[in-house]
């Protein structure tokens, strides 16, 4: 993502603050200090296909996220509001804004946490792919 490609109007308002990409360890470092994560994709094909990994990131350091509505992420809805235009993206804005100064911040809790940890989905994984061999050779 190029800093210069942006829409200018976005990089002069206070509350949003635009960074291209960032080495891992600096990367972790800015999202610890960000209020709210948003995850704004368009509709097509890449979309439609990709596994959006910075959701799962957003979300287990307590960030409230809002996302735009893209395939694969139904299992973890749990502080994600889902924006279908500007005018819910603004009030879903406005909303997690006033959540997180009454509430905090919403971790991620201890059952959802061990259902989306990368052994229990490598596990689910080698299931489907053990099964599939099965199924072929029998």
């Amino acid at each position: 993502l190029d800093r210069d490609s942006l829409r200018p109007d976005l990089s002069l308002h206070p509350k949003i603050h635009l960074v291209c990409v960032q080495p891992y360890e600096r990367a972790r470092a800015l999202m610890m200090a960000m209020y709210i994560a948003v995850q704004p994709h368009a509709p097509g094909p890449l979309s439609d296909h990709m596994n959006p990994l910075k959701l799962y990131v957003y979300r287990s350091l307590g960030l409230p996220v809002i996302s735009s509505a893209v395939a694969n992420i139904d299992d973890l809805t749990d502080g994600v509001t889902i924006a279908h235009d500007i005018g819910h993206w603004l009030a879903a804005l406005s909303q997690a804004e006033q959540s997180l100064w009454s509430k905090g911040r919403p971790h991620l809790s201890d059952d959802l946490r061990q259902q989306l940890s990368w052994d229990r989905r490598a596990d689910e994984m080698m299931r489907c792919l053990s099964a599939r061999i099965i199924a072929m050779s029998g």
